[in-house]
């Protein structure tokens, strides 16, 4: 028989799966990326109402 602790773990677990599984899915908050510059990017966030999400990195 299984303790109760192990139980839970296992429960949370198999929640915690399905949870991700089901956020993969959703097509209505795919983000689509655009390679375009600064100006390019303000002139379709004021066209479409939406923000501007800036990433950056550097190898140092």
């Amino acid at each position: 028989m299984i303790g109760t602790g192990r139980k839970i773990v296992i429960l949370v677990l198999i929640l915690f799966m399905g949870i991700s599984i089901k956020a993969q899915e959703s097509p209505k908050y795919n983000i689509d990326f655009k390679d375009v510059s600064f100006k390019e990017a303000v002139k379709m966030a004021k066209k479409e109402g939406k923000k501007i999400f800036v990433d950056c990195y550097t190898v140092w």
